[in-house]
């Protein structure tokens, strides 16, 4: 039992170690990064064009929401 203490603390050691840490760029937060609305993006256009953006994705049959 007392060897067993060293290597199972060792081996809690490792895997709390080995865990991956979040990376900084990702868009986690409410709001951005800092949380102020504030997204530090590169290549995003200066003006829109005429008929809007190209719409990427839609969804039917959402249903009612509510908002605060």
């Amino acid at each position: 039992m007392k060897k067993l203490l060293p290597l199972l603390l060792a081996f809690s050691l490792l895997s709390v170690s080995s865990c991956k840490v979040e990376d900084k760029q990702k868009n986690s937060q409410w709001r951005g990064q800092n949380r102020d609305g504030v997204y530090n993006e590169k290549g995003l256009l200066k003006q829109w064009p005429e008929a809007g953006p190209e719409l990427l994705w839609s969804f039917e049959g959402l249903g009612e929401g509510h908002t605060s």
